[in-house]
């Protein structure tokens, strides 16, 4: 161990750190580059997350981890997220008019 060790970056083992990271920095670029408001950014980057995962393969492991990550750090986002999730998988059908709304978030 090198003397100036201890100030290198560690690694990011916890999976909530690391997916709270990428909503953080996915709703930086969104507030920057559409002007959406910070609150909007961060539910638009956390469905970006979801979606990404549930294309994946594998991506299903990580649904532990984003339900945490959504409980605890964005709780005030969970339930149009799940709703926005359980619509998109089909799981619900929304009435035109929340439809509409929802793609219009989403656009």
């Amino acid at each position: 161990m090198g003397l100036f060790d201890f100030m290198k970056p560690k690694p990011k083992t916890d999976p909530v750190a690391m997916l709270a990271d990428l909503v953080e920095f996915n709703a930086d670029r969104i507030a920057e580059k559409e002007g959406k408001p910070r609150s909007e950014a961060v539910y638009l980057a956390i469905c970006l997350v979801c979606d990404d995962l549930m294309a994946r393969k594998a991506g299903g492991n990580a649904h532990d981890a984003v339900m945490v990550m959504l409980l605890e750090r964005y709780p005030d986002h969970a339930n149009d997220v799940i709703t926005y999730i359980a619509w998109s998988t089909g799981k619900i059908a929304l009435k035109p008019e929340f439809e509409a709304q929802l793609l219009a978030r989403h656009a």
